[in-house]
């Protein structure tokens, strides 16, 4: 095997790298009351559709979101939020009625 002389050869070492560490992630901001009333809104709709079905009015699910104009992947959206533990729904309900005021 001959040699061309005009070729260079490197010699070159790897060493892996080790992943970078993500950031800590910043504390998320106290909800303000717009954002609790939007999600007291929401979870009252989310009870009202299951009461809806449970009671018969509504088929299932997907009849009521025919009949409230939604997507049925919104509506799933909205009983997921039911999955909640009832503490929490509590004091999202007791901050909408003015119990928070968006400060730790």
């Amino acid at each position: 095997m001959s040699r061309d002389p005009d070729a260079v050869t490197y010699r070159v070492s790897f060493r892996p790298q080790r992943p970078a560490k993500a950031p800590a992630p910043a504390a998320s901001p106290p909800p303000d009351a717009d954002a609790l009333e939007r999600l007291a809104s929401q979870l009252a709709l989310a009870l009202a559709i299951e009461r809806a079905v449970d009671q018969g009015h509504v088929q299932d699910y997907s009849d009521a979101a025919r009949r409230l104009r939604l997507s049925r992947a919104r509506v799933a959206q909205l009983i997921a939020l039911l999955q909640m533990p009832t503490s929490v729904i509590e004091a999202v309900v007791r901050g909408a009625r003015g119990g928070c005021t968006g400060k730790p």
